[in-house]
This record gives structure tokens, C-alpha cells and sequence, in this order.
């Protein structure tokens, strides 16, 4: 169910490398991803105060921008990202320069070794978000946390996506917020909260395009 073709997840990775390059030169776009990257981190820091207790690097996948986390200071900063390398020169401090190029779920990074890992907009994208959350899962030390953040559907849309057949090609994968807390607890997570809205099962049901 959450397996995309190859050529599909291709065809998302060169779209969003369009709207990455088109976001150097569109300031606008470039400051409302990034006050919501830096809104879901200042929820996680409310939620989970002591995140910075346990000890190791942190892992940000995609264009991140986890130096805004008040305890990333002197720690470790690795990205992944199945796109070129981004250089400090295309985008200012405190964007992350990414530092390995590999699809996820096959980074082969060390396990048991990061303290915090940012999945920010990006399971959608890939070609088997299983798999990201799988090799995530797997690279935590004891007590380490997951933020993640991504892209749900009301089941009305959903039902109309299916019934019409929409293909977005930037966006190969579809979640409802139920199947997306449902895989992410069977990649062996413990979900400690969930940014709801209210009436969210309203929202669930009908609501527009929202984010957890």
C-alpha cells in the first residue's frame, strides 16, 4: 500500500528538485516553509521539553532547518536527501548543508547512534515510507525522538483522489492522519502527541489538505 513504481518516485524527486531550485529566488515561498518548519519545532520543544538530554547527533531528512533547535548547538548535524548536495552557498545559515546523497531506507547510517531525527515533508515523497521509518527506527539511541511532519488527506479527498484517479506528481504517496499514526506505531514508535486541530474528526472526515 505504501510502495510507489520507481519510475513514479523519479519522476517526485524532479519535480520537487524544480520547486527547490524555485524556492532560491521566491523569498516568499522560501519564509512560509520555513516558519512552518520552525512552528513544528517550537510544538516539539513544548511537547517534549528534555529532548536534549540524550546525548548523539541529529538527523534531518530533506531540506531542513534543524539548527533552529534550541539544543542542536555544537551537536552533529547530518542530512539525507536523494537530491544534489545543497552547499552553504545556495542556501544561508542556518540551512543545512546536506551531507549524503542516498535514498532513504538505504543510507547506511550507523544505528543506535542519533539522539533526534527530523522527517520534515518527506515521507510523501519517497518511494517507500516503510522503509524511511524502518532505517529511522533503527538509528536511535535509547530515549531518542522522532519529529516528523507530513501532508494528510480528509477521507473525502481521498475518495476523490481515488474515484478520479488524481496524480500529483510531487506527492506519490496519500495518507489519511489514521494511517499515517497507524504506520508510524508499526515502524515501532510511541506516538507522545499529535499537533490536532479542533474538531478534528470533522476536519478527518471532510476538512482540506492539513499537517502532523
Amino acid at each position: 500500500m505504501f510502495v510507489v513504481f520507481y519510475e513514479h518516485w523519479l519522476r517526485a524527486q524532479e519535480t520537487n528538485k524544480k520547486y527547490r531550485d524555485a524556492t532560491r529566488i521566491n523569498t516568499l515561498e522560501f519564509a512560509r516553509i520555513t516558519y512552518g518548519k520552525i512552528s513544528a519545532f517550537r510544538f516539539f520543544e513544548n511537547v517534549v521539553p528534555d529532548y536534549g538530554k540524550v546525548d548523539g547527533p541529529y538527523q534531518t531528512l530533506g531540506v531542513g532547518c534543524i539548527h533552529f533547535l534550541q539544543n542542536a548547538v555544537g551537536r552533529e548535524l547530518v542530512g539525507v536527501d536523494p537530491l544534489p548536495c545543497i552547499t552553504s552557498i545556495e542556501y544561508p545559515y542556518p540551512f543545512i548543508s546536506l551531507q549524503i546523497q542516498s535514498m532513504g531506507g538505504s543510507t547506511e547510517l550507523p544505528s543506535t547512534s542519533f539522539a533526534l531525527a527530523a522527517c520534515y515533508n518527506v515521507l510523501d515523497h519517497t518511494e517507500s515510507p516503510k522503509d524511511e521509518l524502518k532505517e529511522i527506527a533503527g538509528i536511535f539511541r535509547p530515549g531518542g525522538y522522532l519529529l516528523l511532519e507530513c501532508d494528510v488527506l480528509s477521507f473525502c479527498s481521498l475518495l476523490k483522489h481515488h474515484i478520479f484517479r488524481i496524480y500529483n506528481a510531487a506527492h506519490p504517496h496519500k495518507f489519511s492522519s489514521k494511517a499515517l499514526c497507524k504506520m508510524v506505531t508499526q515502524s515501532g514508535f510511541r506516538i507522545l502527541a499529535v499537533n490536532s486541530r479542533k474538531y478534528e474528526l470533522l476536519h478527518q472526515i471532510c476538512g482540506k489538505l492539513f499537517v502532523v
